[in-house]
């Protein structure tokens, strides 16, 4: 079996680790934004909820009638709201997925040191 490269594979791990936080940092801040548009779309939504065609309708669809139902001099307002919403969500959505894919990798190369270093390597 080949041996492993410990300075490469330690140089990759710090890497690693601190793209972890960078990505962390920026996952803490597009979370927040978040639950801010999230909130301020649930305050947008809350007259509505009397109306048996938001009651009965999904979120997703209690949002596209909003937007229909929002007046004119409204709509720059909500559909802003609306679109920081949906642009926060897909990207912590997205940020997520490396911070796994990375933690993967962590993984992955951990497990490998663990083998070389029971295994003679």
């Amino acid at each position: 079996m080949k041996q492993l490269d410990y300075i490469n594979i330690d140089e990759e791990l710090r890497a690693l680790a601190s793209g972890q936080r960078e990505l962390a940092k920026k996952y803490l801040r597009i979370r927040n934004n978040y639950g801010q548009a999230k909130w301020e779309l649930m305050l947008l939504l809350v007259p509505h909820l009397k109306d048996d065609r938001y009651r009965k309708a999904s979120s997703a669809k209690q949002v596209l009638m909003l937007l229909s139902d929002t007046l004119e001099v409204h709509k720059v307002e909500v559909y802003g709201i609306v679109e920081k919403y949906t642009k926060t969500l897909e990207s912590f959505k997205g940020l997520q997925r490396l911070i796994d894919a990375n933690a993967s990798r962590i993984s992955t190369i951990q497990s490998l040191m663990r083998y070389a270093s029971q295994n003679g390597g």
